[in-house]
């Protein structure tokens, strides 16, 4: 589902997504001003299957909405965070350790994440 830059996207529809796509394995949302923790609780919650989400320059997301997707999404193979802005590469490093399942994580620096040592490369 591609939902990227679009400004109109209220909390309310990403709740209803959350609702509604428990099957939902790709989801990209990029920019999307309404995104933060919370509602990253409620996707992870509502979306178990999810393998790839895209959330490149959502500013509201921290560390702690990090960690809610890597634990609840569990197939989870991608996770993209450049340039979410609230939120370190160290801490998206730590949140997402767990994730035995993620092969490809963009930090917020943009830097590639090197996930069999923990660290980051360009």
């Amino acid at each position: 589902l591609q939902l990227s830059h679009c400004a109109a996207l209220s909390r309310a529809a990403l709740s209803a997504i959350a609702e509604s796509c428990e099957a939902l394995q790709t989801l990209a949302l990029l920019a999307c001003a309404q995104l933060d923790d919370a509602l990253l609780l409620e996707l992870g919650t509502g979306c178990p299957a999810l393998q790839r989400l895209h959330l490149a320059h959502c500013e509201l997301i921290s560390e702690r909405g990090a960690f809610y997707v890597a634990t609840s999404c569990r197939e989870l193979r991608e996770l993209r965070l450049c340039g979410c802005v609230q939120l370190q590469d160290e801490e998206a490093l730590q949140a997402t350790h767990g994730c035995s399942r993620l092969e490809v994580l963009e930090l917020p620096s943009g830097k590639m994440a090197d996930l069999e040592h923990g660290s980051a490369w360009w």
